[in-house]
């Protein structure tokens, strides 16, 4: 069971940009935000604006003895933002720092933002945002879905000799499949709002760039100086180089004896690049499924090019006997540097490329029945 695809998208929000809100104009005169940090002492509250390169201190102010603040310092452009108390501290795995705010607005709201200085990220409201009321939409449906997916995890890691794994992973992809289609419906009803940038993270992009493009179109003309936007247009970019029916650029790595492998090598055959790792446990949970399809379809001119992205060659080379898996296979044993990991977009793992035997990609990211739908479709 893919256990962790749910809680690394959720990264995305809970660490950058997760917030809670609720709606109203807010007080203070010429301010631009003022409230109350209880539990505050007498710290220092930073202002600062989050871009994709870095993290700016627009403004900072002292707590008064009941935590109380006035911020006058407006950002110049819709962004995310964030208030700090005190020194930085490091985020957790999913989750934000606990004395961060983070939220989105621009010059023209006058916001209130009151907290426990305790756990920031956890006890606050925001009032006066527009684009902060939308992404509590997306926060309060995500929500739901993580306990459902947190349940799942627990006795997986408590009782994992009594977990149903295919129970398991027909509520994981039940979860999945109904946030895709709540975000595409989210994405619809806000298309030229910033806050889409949040719902993207959760919809594939390999099945659907089109979604992605539309969005990128319908920002670009509202914030196109904005580094979140360019981002977004340099990723849309890329994966359309890597669309299906564009060719599947070639790579060269090392097989297991020291021998070079290409994918070109493969040319004239289906053949399915199959991302992983020995240190992967989807991978491995996955490996057995992969070898029925390559034994059911091998005899058809199915074959199978396996990417490692592991650092050591030894484990590398025991997960391939251990598992049984014998096609061939290729590593630059650079981990996430793994440079075909990074020409293909590859940001997690177990993760493949479909591609015929002109080296035209047919479809990406295909496991289980969808594989073997694909292929029995292609190879018959």
């Amino acid at each position: 069971m893919r256990t962790m695809y749910f809680k690394t998208a959720l990264i995305v929000l809970f660490s950058a940009m997760v917030l809670a809100s609720c709606g109203g104009k807010g007080k203070g005169g010429d301010a631009y935000i003022s409230g109350t940090i209880k539990n505050g002492g007498e710290q220092t509250l930073y202002f600062e604006e989050l871009t994709p390169e870095k993290i700016i201190v627009i403004d900072s102010v002292k707590l008064s003895k009941d935590g109380s603040y006035t911020i006058k310092k407006r950002p110049g452009k819709i962004n995310y933002y964030r208030l700090r108390l005190g020194k930085e501290e490091q985020a957790t795995m999913y989750a934000s720092p606990k004395n961060v705010i983070i939220f989105i607005s621009d010059s023209s709201e006058t916001l209130t933002i009151n907290a426990d200085g305790k756990a920031m990220n956890n006890d606050f409201k925001v009032t006066g945002s527009k684009e902060t009321d939308m992404l509590t939409e997306i926060n309060n449906y995500l929500r739901t879905g993580e306990k459902t997916i947190d349940s799942l995890n627990q006795i997986y890691q408590n009782t994992p000799a009594k977990f149903d794994q295919a129970e398991g992973e027909k509520i994981f992809n039940d979860v999945t499949v109904k946030r895709t289609e709540w975000m595409k419906k989210f994405i619809d009803s806000h298309l030229d709002n910033f806050v889409v940038l949040q719902a993207l993270p959760f919809i594939s992009a390999d099945s659907d760039l089109p979604i992605f493009s539309k969005v990128y179109d319908a920002l670009r003309k509202k914030f196109s100086s904005n580094g979140w936007v360019i981002n977004l247009g340099k990723r849309v970019e890329q994966l359309s180089f890597l669309a299906a029916g564009t060719t599947a650029p070639d790579f060269t790595i090392l097989t297991p004896e020291d021998k070079s492998i290409s994918l070109k090598d493969f040319r004239g055959k289906y053949v399915l690049i199959d991302f992983w790792a020995s240190w992967c446990k989807p991978c491995r949970a996955e490996n057995p499924n992969v070898v029925a399809t390559y034994n059911k379809y091998k005899s058809k001119g199915f074959e199978i090019f396996g990417v490692s992205l592991d650092q050591n060659k030894e484990a590398w080379v025991g997960a391939i006997k251990a598992d049984g898996l014998i096609w061939k296979h290729g590593s630059d044993l650079k981990y996430w540097d793994s440079a075909p990991a990074k020409m293909y977009n590859v940001s997690s793992i177990p993760y493949n490329v479909l591609i015929d035997k002109e080296g035209k990609i047919i479809a990406k990211n295909l496991h289980g029945e969808q594989l073997d739908s694909q292929l029995s479709t292609v190879l018959n």
